[in-house]
């Protein structure tokens, strides 16, 4: 065989190798931001509460991740301090590890881009422009009726039309008590694609409104003395190489 040819033949079958092992996105894009709550937290992110959530040096995927804990019936979490153009191409991820202590447990674990972060500034809990959530709601004793949503993974966006769609799975306890990778990648076509460890969960019916800008990053939700929240490895990645960071 001509060297050439071999040395055509050798590089493409590395260059195959290299890309099915490759992460999903790696060769067309780069990452705009990455936070494994290694460092300060306050210089990237923003309490809701005080006091927020705190870095956790014996749990994460590895160690130390995000571990919300807030003992009463409130939402907390953390809004980043840089905030993004969310465009077609856009991936953000975020692994989370969401346990209840207790069949009373009401526990949730969210991330995603809020449509509102001024609220979130001013103390009101701001609504998604995307986001994933996955709710645990056992039978609190607060509750005069039983509310038995076992692992419910809720999936949000605000579409084209201005109307936020919203989809409920009852995963039960399926992804409960283990690490779990989440994802939220708006395609090249506006459509959201939402995943949980590479698997497709859900496709958005309509296209993601783009009337937005400026949006930072939203961790948190529900946490509390019988059910613990964590966050780490939060990631933004695109697939454009235009800037989008703010």
């Amino acid at each position: 065989m001509d060297k050439k040819v071999l040395s055509s033949f050798v590089l493409s079958l590395l260059c195959s190798l290299f890309c099915g092992l490759a992460p999903a996105g790696a060769q067309a894009g780069h990452w705009i931001f990455f936070d494994d709550f290694s460092g300060d937290l306050e210089k990237k992110w923003i309490s809701f509460l005080r006091p927020g959530p705190r870095p956790n040096e014996y749990r994460g995927n590895p160690a130390p991740s995000l571990k919300n804990d807030f003992k009463d019936r409130k939402k907390n979490g953390v809004m980043s301090k840089r905030s993004f153009f969310l465009v077609s191409g856009t991936v953000i991820r975020c692994d989370m590890y969401i346990s209840p202590r207790s069949g009373n447990a009401w526990v949730e674990g969210a991330f995603g881009l809020p449509r509102t972060p001024d609220d979130f500034r001013r103390g009101v809990w701001p609504e998604w422009l995307v986001g994933m959530s996955y709710n645990y709601i056992g039978n609190p004793g607060w509750s005069r009726r039983p509310l038995r949503e076992e692992g419910t993974l809720i999936c949000y966006l605000v579409n084209e039309d201005g109307d936020l769609e919203i989809n409920r799975i009852p995963f039960r306890n399926r992804y409960l008590d283990s690490w779990h990778t989440y994802e939220i990648t708006v395609r090249n076509d506006g459509f959201i694609e939402f995943r949980i460890d590479g698997g497709l969960i859900y496709y958005s019916r309509k296209r993601l409104s783009y009337g937005y800008k400026h949006l930072p990053l939203l961790l948190g939700q529900r946490s509390g003395g019988k059910g613990k929240v964590y966050h780490d490895n939060v990631e933004v990645l695109s697939y454009k190489r235009e800037e989008l960071i703010k």
